[in-house]
């Protein structure tokens, strides 16, 4: 009870701190991304619409720097500089249009690799390149190791190529956890090279858990999306939910357990792992509702015979925080 008192001491911390960092990252984007944005526009053709400026303003530009990043930079102890600041926004800008390059606007593959690999010999005329180009040199150009950015990105180009599996009927459940993690954890590592901080295996295998459950806690929340479009992951082909929560929890206490081998002072590995179990508690509260909805099946889970109501997690719901307040609290004990 104590423990679970003193988690619960430390979330309006927390809390502040996360609104104060997107608040600074929210004024990085209005000064630095915004004005291009507003260029392409007025420009633009058919490759981009208003949902790709949203990714790039209000998802993966704005959570990258301000939630991964923020995070590494609890566990180190040391504040972004602007130049990383850079790297980490324009990684996180280009991630929503480079997985359209193979989810929407279906790019051959081989013209999406001369774009990783020569971003300043290779022509393009499209929008969604151009500004996909523009970030990607930005990144490059204020990286501390650039040759290392590329390395991952070509990594994090493999395992969407991969993932097209997940399109398959045929493919096995052990084969869809195996691609869940790659994607996952290669991301997060690939985030990671923003960063001139040198990594152990310890934190790189911490890592690469830790985008697994943050790809897996993603599949959770979309899987009526991905059924509908037929994407195969662990939450879309259930027929149990429980061999996926026994995935999820064993994972996090592997991260746990990872990290107290890290080289990081003892008093940062408690801040970071009280980060990890605020995303971990939204995945628990999303999987004891899917549970809800087995049970109600006769005890088989079927994603096609829910609603989308039934199956979305509305983590704004007061009862639905309330449960993942309580799941944190419990669970960094």
């Amino acid at each position: 009870m104590i423990a679970y008192l003193r988690n619960l001491i430390h979330l309006p911390e927390i809390f502040i701190k996360l609104s104060r960092k997107t608040a600074i990252q929210r004024r990085f984007i209005k000064t630095n991304l915004t004005p291009e944005l507003e260029t392409m526009r007025k420009s633009m053709d058919e490759t981009l619409d208003e949902k790709d400026f949203q990714k790039i303003t209000r998802y993966y530009g704005l959570a990258v720097p301000a939630i991964v990043g923020e995070a590494y930079c609890s566990l180190r102890q040391k504040q972004m500089s602007t130049s990383e600041r850079t790297t980490l926004t324009n990684m996180g800008a280009l991630t929503g249009l480079f997985d359209d390059f193979f989810d929407k606007t279906q790019v051959p593959e081989n013209h999406i690799l001369k774009l990783i690999t020569h971003p300043y010999q290779v022509e393009c005329n499209k929008s969604n390149e151009i500004l996909f180009l523009s970030f990607y040199k930005k990144a490059l150009e204020k990286s501390p190791d650039s040759e290392l950015l590329k390395k991952y990105f070509l990594k994090v180009f493999d395992a969407q190529k991969m993932s097209k599996k997940q399109e398959s009927e045929e493919i096995k459940t052990a084969e869809i956890e195996e691609i869940t993690f790659i994607k996952g954890g290669i991301s997060l590592l690939f985030y990671r090279t923003a960063f001139d901080d040198n990594i152990d295996p310890s934190e790189q295998e911490m890592l690469y858990l830790l985008g697994g459950l943050g790809q897996l806690e993603n599949d959770l929340f979309d899987i009526f999306k991905d059924n509908v479009d037929g994407i195969k992951t662990l939450a879309s082909t259930a027929i149990k939910i429980e061999p996926i929560r026994k995935i999820y929890t064993d994972t996090f206490r592997q991260i746990n357990l990872t990290l107290l081998k890290t080289s990081y002072t003892k008093p940062a590995k408690k801040k970071f792992m009280r980060l990890v179990a605020l995303v971990f508690s939204r995945g628990i509260v999303c999987l004891n509702q899917l549970q809800k909805l087995e049970d109600r099946n006769k005890g088989t889970f079927n994603v096609s015979a829910f609603t989308r109501k039934q199956l979305i997690c509305d983590m704004e719901k007061p009862l639905n925080l309330l449960s993942a307040i309580h799941t944190y609290a419990k669970f960094t004990e």
